[in-house]
């Protein structure tokens, strides 16, 4: 490295030292920090209603799916019963089976 290079770095370094230097005055600074306080609390109320939001839909879509399991519980267990009380009247299990899906 060339020291015209190095020079030129020290010298870019302190221009942005000095212009971090005026910009910031105590009255900026402070209200600087005080609308970043503001959009970080706005910021995070919309990340907890979307959270909330997104936790109401998939409460939402898992009700869906256990109302959609429902009827083909009963229709089980209606077909559970049906197999069973022709086994007790006689019928083998693959008999009982056959009239129950609709056989005669």
């Amino acid at each position: 490295m060339t020291s015209e290079n190095f020079s030129n770095r020290n010298i870019a370094r302190q221009r942005n030292v000095e212009l971090r230097a005026n910009n910031s005055s105590a009255g900026k600074h402070f209200f600087g920090l005080a609308t970043n306080f503001m959009q970080k609390g706005k910021l995070m109320i919309l990340y907890k209603s979307l959270h909330l939001i997104s936790h109401v839909f998939s409460t939402m879509a898992l009700l869906v799916i256990a109302f959609s399991i429902l009827p083909i519980s009963r229709e089980s267990r209606t077909f559970n019963d049906c197999v069973q009380e022709k086994y007790v009247f006689g019928l083998d299990a693959s008999d009982a089976i056959y009239f129950c899906n609709g056989g005669r």
